[in-house]
């Protein structure tokens, strides 16, 4: 999901199909992301819009990219 929304915002359902999954998964997964601070979510009516928290992810990144 995070390399999905690497190119940009993206709706929950088109998100979804981006990982081929369903839109109620999608959802779960979404609120994990957003409770670690690696997505912000904006809703608007009964869409929610996506989109990956940058200095997190570097960060995430850059932990992983490190050796022990």
């Amino acid at each position: 999901m995070l390399l999905a929304l690497g190119h940009g915002a993206l709706a929950v359902g088109r998100l979804a199909a981006a990982v081929g999954i369903s839109s109620s998964s999608a959802t779960y997964h979404v609120r994990r992301l957003c409770d670690a601070g690696l997505v912000g979510i904006q809703r608007t009516g009964r869409r929610t819009v996506v989109r990956r928290v940058e200095r997190k992810w570097a960060s995430m990144i850059g932990a992983l990219a490190t050796d022990e």
